[in-house]
């Protein structure tokens, strides 16, 4: 009784050790599968990262559009996102515990990626609004120059320009002074470059109606304008002395030839049968 209980307390240490040994293994094994899932899911990220680093920064890249194109910035990167993945699972024959880990990452990728793109999508579309107004204050501009005789055009002209200014200054979130600021320095320019035609057409009583104008000009402005208009006068000034100088020149010029001619002509009058001393003597 005592050998045949001794050989079954071996039989159970045995099957223990069997038991505890296969446990370490399939443990092992497991262990290795599960990395070997985990570096599947790793590269299959790193080749997602790749693809969207492409898609985000490359030739038309979703963070190199402007304008009206990056407005679906965020859409445009969620379904870049979407098809990257897909095409991974598909092309690498990921199984689901490693998709599930790829899935996670691309997540995380997501949270970070996602709002820069409605950002950037958000900060185009400012710029292409503002850019807009800003073109059309510029064009008003060249309009209101160019109907410089014109003073009802001028002034539609002027008030396209503070509609679109407003525009600008409501989406910017400008304060009250720094729109009144801004409009008064788009009318000063728009003045002041229809003061600087009229000057340099040589209309310097519609300059100086201008300058009289001190509504129409920020800090400076209308003293520069009224300097410019004292140069101005001052080169007409001695223009007109130096074209007067030269018609007196002239007019001397003429009477000194008409002088000669006469007197040549009362020589040529005279005999011919004297001698020449005789003739310049005469």
């Amino acid at each position: 009784m005592e050998i045949r209980a001794r050989a079954e307390e071996d039989e159970r240490e045995a099957a223990g050790r069997f038991a505890a040994t296969a446990g370490r293994a399939a443990q092992t094994a497991a262990q290795a599968w599960d990395d070997y899932q985990t570096s599947r899911a790793t590269q299959a990220f790193n080749a997602f990262q790749t693809t969207m680093q492409e898609r985000m920064y490359g030739e038309d890249g979703i963070f190199t559009r402007q304008g009206e194109a990056a407005f679906s910035s965020a859409e445009d990167l969620e379904a870049a996102m979407r098809e990257s993945v897909q095409d991974l699972s598909e092309g690498m024959d990921l199984n689901p515990l490693a998709r599930v880990k790829l899935a996670r990452q691309v997540f995380a990728f997501g949270n970070q990626a996602l709002p820069r793109a409605r950002k950037y999508a958000a900060d185009q579309r400012l710029n292409w609004a503002n850019g807009q107004d800003m073109a059309s204050i510029e064009l008003n501009q060249e309009a209101f120059l160019n109907n410089a005789d014109d003073s009802d055009a001028r002034m539609l002209n002027l008030n396209t320009m503070r509609e679109s200014y407003e525009r600008y200054a409501a989406r910017n979130g400008l304060s009250e002074e720094e729109k009144t600021l801004g409009w008064k320095k788009i009318q000063s320019g728009a003045y002041g470059r229809l003061a600087d035609k009229y000057i340099s057409e040589g209309n310097l009583s519609a300059a100086r109606r201008l300058a009289g104008e001190e509504a129409l000009w920020v800090d400076g402005e209308q003293s520069r304008l009224w300097a410019k208009i004292t140069r101005q006068e001052d080169i007409l000034r001695a223009q007109a002395e130096a074209q007067r100088q030269e018609e007196e020149r002239e007019a001397e010029d003429a009477f000194i030839e008409s002088s000669y001619q006469d007197v040549m002509s009362g020589i040529n009058k005279l005999p011919v049968t004297l001698s020449v001393e005789e003739r310049k003597a005469k």
